[in-house]
């Protein structure tokens, strides 16, 4: 392929043989770039040069062409320069080793994605066939990777879809509000049009209120010792007796209660003109909402609360709290009261706070998680169902005494002890007996 930067470009073609001079033009081919995916950004949740911390990739479809693809799909998030954002796995590792699409694993997913959620309200987000590490490729100095989920047919993302992915990244110095961090590609079908990207787009970087990432603070900045929470029943322990989790239950109103207390340490006091920020984990899962702030220690504490996105350029999840007049020493440890918490979607599992805590001019910064006090919030009761009224499914049942269904049932978490799981048959039904699970 010959060309020069204007395209078309010419294809021509030469026989092998030695000493052959002939050459003739077979065609030209002109490179287009993708419809531009509508909306994308990287909220990286604290400001932090050289530190590995959270980041919610937040994305919005919007071309129709993917209701007309019939094959297996992909989503790629593509790192462009890991020198400046270097993509870090579940467990702190850094993220090297390519994977052929032949070895792929769901595993892989796992040991990349955090969180991911959608608000295809039924659907949620796509569940992956499996994940894979693209190879590293060094083009120019550059060093470049590729996460690539693939999904079976008609189970990748849909059209004006907005998606989460939440996985931990490392941030050099030199990246500023609004650099383009990484690049969001959804593909065709792998089979029929292989390589071919329905859409893609660059995320450019937030850093909530930060000009550019800094440095973790250290010596005499402004740091929390901890973040606890300090109501809900004891519910587990750990070995050395340690509380590990409490059991929340929801008021008569149907929302939540939280008591929180933030605890100094010597020597680096937040004063009044420092910034925090109160993070609820899971990230895609809380949405604030409405709610009511006051301090109740015995320290004077006036807080000022605003509820806040993680990213307002796809506007989703409002699940911050910005606290600002806040004083927090070795001897000031307030105590926050949070009511009129919403339930979280999907009602269920372990529940953390984080926090982030800025300096004035945000000159360093602090990300912090509790370790213990985690909250086990009130499940709602889910349910699913296959068959759920006479003509439901396949209009021409295969009716049979020896039929058997079959049932795989995954479960997002660990189910709690109490957990209960019943399988019922609809009531017309006829001589259905259900056996009990398997272990």
């Amino acid at each position: 392929v010959i060309g020069a930067t204007t395209p078309p470009l010419h294809i021509c073609w030469r026989s092998g043989s030695a000493g052959e001079a002939y050459t003739a033009e077979v065609g030209t081919v002109v490179f287009t770039d993708p419809p531009v995916i509508p909306q994308a950004a990287l909220a990286l949740l604290a400001p932090i040069s050289d530190q590995t911390v959270p980041a919610v990739l937040s994305f919005q479809t919007g071309n129709e062409a993917y209701a007309a693809i019939e094959g297996d799909t992909t989503l790629v998030v593509s790192f462009i320069d890991m020198d400046l954002v270097a993509p870090r796995t579940v467990a702190d590792m850094p993220v090297e080793g390519g994977v052929l699409r032949s070895a792929a694993a769901q595993k892989n997913c796992g040991e990349f994605i955090m969180e991911a959620w959608s608000d295809q309200q039924f659907n949620g987000f796509p569940f992956p066939r499996h994940c894979r590490f693209r190879p590293v490729v060094t083009y120019d100095g550059i060093r470049m990777f590729d996460f690539e989920m693939e999904f079976d047919p008609h189970s990748g993302v849909v059209a004006s879809s907005k998606y989460q992915i939440v996985f931990n990244l490392r941030v050099a110095s030199s990246m500023a509000e609004g650099a383009h961090a990484l690049r969001v590609i959804t593909s065709s079908d792998l089979t029929k049009h292989p390589n071919t990207a329905v859409e893609a787009g660059f995320a450019p970087l937030r850093l909530r209120g930060a000009t550019s990432v800094g440095p973790a603070a250290s010596g005499s900045d402004p740091q929390l010792e901890s973040i606890q929470f300090l109501n809900g029943v004891p519910h587990a322990t750990l070995a050395g007796g340690e509380l590990e989790i409490l059991r929340l239950e929801l008021e008569e109103s149907g929302t939540l209660d939280l008591k929180l207390q933030l605890r100094g340490s010597s020597g680096r006091h937040i004063e009044a003109d420092s910034e925090v920020r109160v993070i609820f984990r899971p990230f895609t899962q809380w949405h604030l909402g409405a709610l009511s702030v006051e301090c109740v220690s015995s320290q004077t504490c006036s807080p000022v609360a605003e509820v806040e996105s993680i990213d307002a350029d796809v506007g989703q999840q409002r699940n911050s709290l910005r606290l600002s007049n806040m004083v927090v020493s070795d001897d000031v440890w307030p105590v926050i009261s949070i009511s009129g918490l919403a339930q979280i979607r999907g009602g269920m599992f372990q529940a953390r706070a984080a926090a982030v805590v800025s300096s004035a001019g945000w000159t360093s910064s602090q990300y912090v998680e509790n370790t213990s006090g985690a909250v086990l919030h009130q499940a709602m009761a889910p349910y699913a169902m296959i068959v759920s009224s006479r003509g439901d499914g396949n209009p021409n049942p295969f009716v049979n005494a020896d039929n058997e269904l079959w049932l795989r049932i995954i479960f997002a978490s660990a189910l709690m002890p109490g957990s209960m799981l019943s399988i019922t048959a609809p009531t017309f039904y006829s001589d259905c007996t259900i056996p009990e699970p398997l272990p």
